[in-house]
C-alpha cells in the first residue's frame, strides 16, 4: 500500500456517494438518522454488528435504499485502489447477507490490526455520512 495513501479522504469520498445515492429516494432525516444509529452500533458492539444492523435495516421500506446504499459503499471502501494491498477486498454479491457477514467475520474480524483499520475507516464513513445528510437539510430547507 502506497504509504502516503489518504484513507480519510476515502472515507469522505465514500461517505458523499451514499449522499448522492440516496438523495433522491430518500428522506435527509432518515439519511441521518439511519447513519447515526449505525454509528452508534458500530461504536458500542462492533463491526460486524454494524454491518448485521445494517443488513436488517433492508426489511424497513423506507430504510432499505439508504442501508444498501452504506453497506456497498463500505465494501467498496475496502475494495478501493488505496485498500487493496490490505487484502480487504470483498468479490461476492453486496445484496447477500451471507456472503458479507461472511467476508466480515473471515476476512476482516479475523485480523485484530485489519478489523481496527476497517473499524476506523467504516467510522469516519459514517460520522461523513451523517453530516453529510445534515448539510443536506440544510441546503433544502
Amino acid at each position: 500500500m502506497n504509504e502516503w495513501a489518504n484513507l480519510d479522504r476515502l472515507a469522505a469520498q465514500k461517505a458523499q456517494a451514499i449522499i448522492t445515492a440516496t438523495m433522491e429516494e430518500s428522506k435527509k432525516a432518515d439519511v441521518e438518522n439511519l447513519c447515526t444509529k449505525a454509528l452508534g452500533v458500530l461504536q458500542e458492539d462492533g463491526l460486524y454488528a454494524a454491518v448485521l444492523y445494517l443488513l436488517s435495516r433492508r426489511r424497513v421500506r423506507r430504510e432499505k435504499p439508504i442501508a444498501e446504499a452504506v453497506v456497498e459503499h463500505l465494501l467498496g471502501l475496502l475494495s478501493a485502489e488505496e485498500t487493496r494491498p490490505l487484502g480487504l477486498a470483498y468479490s461476492g454479491s453486496p445484496t447477500d447477507p451471507q456472503q458479507v457477514l461472511a467476508h466480515i467475520a473471515d476476512s476482516i474480524c479475523a485480523e485484530l490490526n485489519r478489523m481496527l483499520l476497517v473499524w476506523q475507516l467504516f467510522e469516519q464513513m459514517l460520522i461523513y455520512a451523517r453530516y453529510g445528510a445534515m448539510a443536506r437539510e440544510e441546503e433544502e430547507e
